[in-house]
């Protein structure tokens, strides 16, 4: 083989190593680094789902505080009145406290009384099975 020939073999095969070898590198340090920023990232938005989750949690909470303290619900619970389904239990109180689904349910976990709505399209929907 001629020098021009071996020259040329030998440049060709520096530049494929020196390549191989940068992307190799760059592999191993972008992908180490991409990966820690997506788990970081990850991390972050279920830090954000926990709070929202949580702050949903705390005001249902109150509400339900709030509504099992009252004389009319205990007796709805007795007699499931009418009168406190449409003044209290009415299609507004889902929307003001933004929930889909109330239920009633006895001491023993027994469903006195339930119903869930489609707060998007304004209709009352099947309940779930609960």
């Amino acid at each position: 083989m001629k020098l021009w020939n071996k020259i040329i073999v030998m440049s060709v095969a520096t530049t494929v190593g020196i390549i191989a070898l940068l992307a190799l590198g760059s592999s191993y340090f972008f992908g180490r680094n991409f990966t820690k920023i997506e788990t970081e990232s990850m991390v972050q938005n279920l830090d954000r789902i926990n709070g929202a989750v949580n702050y949903k949690l705390s005001h249902l909470n109150e509400f339900a505080t709030d509504w099992a303290q009252w004389d009319d619900s205990y007796q709805f619970i007795m007699d499931v009145n009418q009168r406190y389904i449409d003044v209290d239990l009415a299609p507004q109180s889902f929307y003001n406290l933004k929930t889909n689904i109330i239920a009633y349910l006895d001491t023993s976990g027994t469903i006195v009384w339930a119903k869930c709505y489609d707060l998007r399209t304004e209709n009352e929907i099947p309940l779930p099975l609960i």
